[in-house]
């Protein structure tokens, strides 16, 4: 039986060309890394957190960092947050989570995280309910 009559480097070419290309957006930024390693240190010891990882994402046009956790916030319950690393144009960072959904926005566990992001590793952060 005859898979092919085109030579394998033909098919080669075809499946290389086929691949999605992926622009390699950077490393991310040495300062950026070490804080966003700060703040998982804050994540693994704040009562009321599970689940939190340390993950990066080039969707922005940049390699970024990003930090999920699950937080038990009274009312909401347990609620899955994802703050992403953004920057200005003047090369400065900071973390933003967007938060949706209707009622009490009470979020008590990452009010506190937030706080001591900004104390403990000198990072700022927030969250929006859009």
């Amino acid at each position: 039986m005859r898979i092919s009559s085109y030579p394998l480097s033909f098919v080669a070419m075809v499946f290389l060309v086929a691949l999605p290309v992926r622009v390699k957006s950077g490393e991310v930024p040495a300062e950026l890394r070490k804080n966003a390693e700060c703040m998982l240190k804050v994540l693994n010891v704040t009562p009321g957190v599970s689940e939190s990882r340390l993950g990066s994402d080039d969707s922005q046009g940049w390699n970024h960092p990003f930090l999920e956790y699950r937080a038990t916030e009274g009312l909401r319950g347990s609620q899955l947050m994802r703050f992403d690393a953004q920057k200005s144009a003047e090369g400065r960072y900071w973390f933003l989570a967007y938060l949706s959904g209707w009622g009490n926005p009470e979020i008590h566990v990452t009010d506190l995280i937030i706080q001591n992001w900004k104390t403990q590793c000198g990072v700022s952060a927030n969250v929006i309910f859009p």
